[in-house]
């Protein structure tokens, strides 16, 4: 790998709500789904894939965790020490902002997210969701990315 496949970050984001991350550790699959009949309530599922040096015996397959967020979660403690702890870490910061950015957005003074330049990916996605809905766009006149780019 070159110096810069090795300090970079891929991160790529497909529609509907799954995004996946590269570094050269690992891969990360960050998936969120709806729940049926609460808009407040989502599932969130995390995977991560181990690049495995040859030779090495496959692993048992992991324990299916199920955690909910009301009750907190320590990643550092859910990986058993079987992961980057910096990582671990990352995860359970930006988990723990998760409860007061919905509250956030469900309160009467929020009038629109304000977006960095860094964060083009979330205003592509958005800009994709709105025009599905509005009927600009379907799966069949859908325009290449470059067209969302520029706002």
């Amino acid at each position: 790998m070159n110096d810069e496949q090795l300090v970079h970050q891929y991160h790529y984001s497909f529609f509907p709500g799954t995004t996946f991350t590269q570094i050269p550790e690992f891969g990360a699959v960050f998936r969120y789904r709806p729940h049926a009949s609460d808009p407040n309530i989502c599932y969130y599922d995390f995977f991560i894939l181990a690049h495995l040096p040859p030779g090495t015996p496959k692993p048992e397959r992991p324990e299916h965790r199920i955690h909910r967020h009301s009750e907190g979660i320590d990643y550092i403690e859910a990986f058993d020490g079987t992961f980057d702890p910096t990582f671990a870490k990352v995860l359970s910061e930006d988990g723990s902002n998760m409860t007061t950015m919905q509250d956030g957005v469900k309160s009467d003074s929020f009038q629109g997210m304000i977006l960095s330049d860094q964060e083009i990916r979330i205003r592509h996605f958005h800009k994709i969701i709105d025009d599905f809905l509005s009927g600009a766009i379907d799966g069949k006149t859908l325009p290449d990315g470059k067209a969302y780019l520029a706002d």
